[in-house]
């Protein structure tokens, strides 16, 4: 005969193994989550990235031709013909650092034309940069500070007359 089974008592201990799976699922779960997390984090890095890239290519093609324009017009003036040797060399995208490429190539010259064709080139180049909406970067790091103006004018000057 059979003996029927009787409820399960609340005092009674949980199964280990039972608890033990349980444990298992629920750190699966977790380790889920945080996967699917970062992996949306990497998505969004990627797309802006991407984004960035696009950009930083347009005006890197955009900035490549007005150089080009530039140095084929200088060779159209008599005060350059003779010291430009031929086309400007564009090399195409030396680095890319944070905000800025770098582009690098040549204009030949002459000895004596090197020094007036790169002064006249880099003045051109700085006006038609500005006039087309593109960015010189600077050599050195600009820092903005906000600085909190006094709490109380009155007692600021107050300060300032008993010191002086």
């Amino acid at each position: 005969m059979a003996l029927a089974e009787a409820p399960p008592d609340k005092d009674v201990a949980p199964d280990p193994l039972t608890e033990a799976v349980w444990r298992e699922k629920v750190a699966a779960a977790q380790s889920e989550r945080r996967q699917r997390k970062e992996a949306e984090e990497q998505l969004v890095l990627q797309t802006s990235a991407l984004e960035s890239a696009a950009n930083g290519i347009m005006i890197t093609d955009r900035a490549g031709q007005i150089l080009k324009d530039i140095v084929a017009e200088m060779r159209r003036e008599p005060e350059y013909r003779q010291a430009i040797r031929g086309d400007l060399e564009l090399w195409g995208v030396d680095k890319v650092d944070g905000s800025m490429a770098s582009i690098v190539g040549q204009i030949r010259c002459t000895d004596s034309g090197r020094w007036p064709v790169q002064r006249e080139f880099n003045r051109r180049m700085k006006r038609r940069f500005q006039k087309g909406g593109i960015e010189i970067a600077s050599a050195g790091q600009t820092i903005l500070m906000q600085i909190p103006a006094p709490a109380d004018v009155a007692s600021d000057s107050m300060l300032r007359r008993a010191a002086g």
